[in-house]
């Protein structure tokens, strides 16, 4: 099992926040359909709640790379984009899961 992390920051607008992760919410829905896929977290900073930390697990960095090539993903990453302050260029890196807890089904 691999996992996907990735920061980003919500713009300081009122609501951004909010809507990122309700538009989060809505994009587990789409993700539970994805082969491969085991889970996600959503991580808001105590000390900066407009930066998020996401953990999607998934069987292989390949099954990963077919979510983002699926019908409906460039929509629903484009349009959480639309909070996100980009002055903060959002990070992604892989890592190997060696130990999970409740994740690996």
């Amino acid at each position: 099992m691999i996992a996907v992390v990735s920061r980003c920051r919500t713009l300081d607008t009122p609501g951004a926040t909010e809507a990122y992760v309700a538009g989060s919410a809505d994009f587990l829905e789409w993700l539970r359909d994805q082969p491969g896929f085991r889970g996600r977290l959503l991580l808001a900073d105590r000390d900066d709640p407009r930066s998020f930390t996401h953990v999607r697990l998934f069987d292989s960095v390949e099954d990963y790379e077919a979510m983002v090539l699926r019908p409906g993903y460039a929509e629903r990453i484009e349009a959480l984009g639309a909070h996100l302050d980009l002055e903060t260029v959002p990070t992604k890196s892989y890592a190997d899961v060696a130990l999970a807890d409740g994740f690996a089904g």
